[in-house]
């Protein structure tokens, strides 16, 4: 008989319980010869206030236990390089001396990952709307008069315009602070963004949520020299919170998920 559930099929470990890096750290590692392969996800968010585009290097090790002690090395061409600008699924929009014509573009991709139509919210001034008909992705830098933004009215006026469902991003939601917007996707997992602006000094802009996934076969390790367990290394440019899980799948004989609490099943 089949095993319907996940947790029969797949065995998940935490690799890296949440910790704040400052530059590199490696993962546990785990054995992986009676395994056909295994997956690592990795999520961090960004420390303060970071720029929009950093980079994270991960890279996978093999050891000959989980020690490592001496043994660890790097598995050839397992490096990942994630550029957070691109493809997040979280991120803050933190305007300063925000003046008419600046720009944000946004794209949005779809759960194929293809990008949709970058989408450019211009700031204008004076008005009390988020938009007109004749200047549909236009915001109000302030409610009275002519002249640089008020930075709370500014991000009212963004954060509305954002979440408008004519004129709005699809798939996401802004909430806006006294000093930010915070726009989020709608669909976790399947959809993320792109985002620049025309002025990083009068739009500060920061990921706060980065995820990246890096796989491996067993028949990657050097088997044939003992070498059998994986881990994972993340090297970030900037301080981040990070974490992540090992899925580990295809042995014949799945060895129970050991955990303090219960496996909850609903619907089976």
């Amino acid at each position: 008989m089949g095993k319907s559930r996940i947790s029969e099929n797949i065995k998940v470990d935490v690799a890296v319980s949440p910790v704040q890096a400052t530059s590199s750290l490696t993962s546990k590692y785990f054995k992986l010869d009676k395994y056909d392969r295994a997956l690592f996800v990795v999520n961090w968010s960004p420390v303060g206030a970071s720029a929009i585009v950093t980079t994270s290097i991960l890279t996978l090790y093999q050891a000959k236990d989980a020690s490592a002690a001496t043994s660890a090395a790097a598995i050839t061409s397992s490096t990942a390089i994630c550029t957070t600008g691109a493809k997040i699924t979280e991120f803050t929009i933190t305007p300063a001396t925000v003046s008419a014509d600046d720009t944000v573009a946004i794209t949005g991709y779809d759960s194929n990952g293809d990008a949709l139509t970058a989408l450019t919210f211009t700031a204008e001034d004076g008005g009390t709307s988020a938009h007109t008909a004749s200047t549909s992705r236009y915001f109000s830098i302030n409610d009275t008069a002519a002249g640089t933004g008020i930075v709370s009215e500014v991000c009212t006026h963004l954060a509305t315009l954002i979440n408008d469902t004519t004129y709005g991003l699809p798939n996401a939601y802004a909430s806006a602070a006294s000093t930010s917007v915070t726009i989020v996707s709608m669909n976790p997992g399947a959809n993320c963004f792109t985002v620049t602006s025309s002025s990083t000094a009068n739009f500060a802009l920061a990921a706060t949520k980065c995820i990246a996934m890096v796989e491996v076969k067993a028949s990657a390790l050097t088997l044939s020299s003992d070498f059998t367990h994986v881990a994972v290394n993340v090297a970030h440019e900037i301080s981040a919170w990070t974490s992540a899980i090992c899925i580990r799948s295809g042995c014949k004989k799945l060895m129970p998920i050991q955990m303090a609490g219960a496996i909850t099943t609903v619907g089976y």
